[in-house]
């Protein structure tokens, strides 16, 4: 029996290869990640060297199938890593849909919409504590926008520079901002009070 997951991890590592990246893999596969993923030092950025900006490097879980669906199924556990970590996360997903190379892939960004969806989970978990499942999962579906222009390295490389556009420093501020705020962007309230007395100060 073929071994789909393996052979979407070989394609992987032989694309970070072709390009310039380095994809180390993660031993024991239970936080989320099967790879961290980092970039060469960029030469030549305008800035003096002990000043340039630190490489780009992410996180990205590999996914195979041999089927067309377009639906992503994990546990909340593992979106929780994977949006909570300050570096870019993402999940590429091979279709080989039955032959030996990959005939699609797509490369999903943990972003806004997927942080926003996983916190909203994460909060509904908290106040139905005694209704939730063991293993609670969360499902996404992606489309051609994650769809990389062609099954090689440089597609890949390039849709990932994509989602850090401005560096590593900036995105990991965008994406703190994020984690702080999504949710309660409408939140607040009032408290009226009436005190009687000399001195209200200090008896509030």
């Amino acid at each position: 029996m073929r071994d789909v997951g393996k052979m979407g991890e070989n394609f992987f590592e032989a694309w970070c290869n072709s390009v310039g990246l380095t994809a180390n893999m993660s031993r024991i596969d239970k936080t989320g990640w099967d790879y961290l993923v980092e970039f060469p030092v960029k030469c030549g950025s305008g800035h003096p060297l002990d000043l340039r900006p630190p490489p780009l490097e992410c996180r990205i879980q590999v996914k195979s199938t041999d089927k067309c669906r377009m639906n992503l199924k994990m546990s909340l556990q593992n979106f929780e890593r994977l949006i909570k970590t300050s570096m870019p996360t993402f999940v590429c997903v091979f279709h080989f849909e039955s032959m030996d190379t990959p005939q699609r892939a797509y490369l999903i960004h943990m972003g806004e919409e997927i942080i926003r969806r996983t916190l909203k989970r994460l909060r509904e978990q908290e106040v139905n504590t005694g209704k939730s499942v063991r293993r609670p999962t969360l499902s996404i579906t992606y489309s051609n926008p994650e769809k990389l222009m062609a099954t090689n390295g440089a597609c890949l490389k390039q849709a990932i520079e994509t989602h850090v556009p401005e560096g590593l420093e900036k995105y990991h501020q965008w994406k703190n901002q994020l984690l702080s705020t999504l949710g309660y962007e409408h939140g607040h309230g009032y408290i009226k009070m009436q005190v009687s007395s000399a001195d209200p100060v200090m008896d509030l």
